[in-house]
């Protein structure tokens, strides 16, 4: 095959839309580009969305019911084992929610612990992306973006 096919070939398909999915978890609806990733649900409260392109890489949708915390900044902050969190405020499907972003104290390049949480009705929704440990992830996997492309995707219940 020329190189002149192969270039045509390369072009329609970097051009052809993203193949799109949907998991549910809860009353959410988790949509993501299923050549990026795979959904997992590991029970009813729990989603993981494993990289396709990185293998060590996922990001877990959660949720917890009930819960009385005002905040879920706190209610973040253990799960991470990294050093302080910084908590901002942002947006999950158009609701107020926090978004946390915090380093390991790791010497390798792991990235950033991110995660965004918001509530509807009595439930928590939760996605992170957190190293498993300082061996972690690999340093080109880019945290920040797959939380936000998760986070662009999901869909809370009314």
């Amino acid at each position: 095959m020329s190189l002149r096919a192969r270039l045509a070939i390369a072009l329609v398909l970097l051009a052809a839309p993203a193949a799109a999915d949907e998991a549910r978890i809860g009353g959410a609806v988790v949509a993501y580009d299923a050549a990026r990733w795979i959904a997992e649900p590991r029970s009813d409260t729990e989603l993981r969305l494993r990289s396709l392109i990185h293998d060590d890489a996922f990001v877990v949708v959660a949720t917890r019911a009930g819960d009385a915390e005002p905040s879920c900044g706190a209610a973040m902050r253990l799960p991470f084992h990294y050093g302080k969190p910084r908590i901002a405020a942002a947006a999950l499907d158009g609701r107020p929610a926090e978004k946390i972003e915090a380093r390991s104290g790791c010497r390798s390049a792991v990235p950033p612990a991110v995660a965004y949480c918001a509530r509807a009705g009595r439930t928590t929704y939760e996605i992170r992306v957190a190293a498993p440990g300082c061996g972690g992830f690999s340093p080109f996997f880019e945290s920040r973006a797959a939380a936000d492309e998760i986070a662009a995707g999901t869909r809370l219940p009314p």
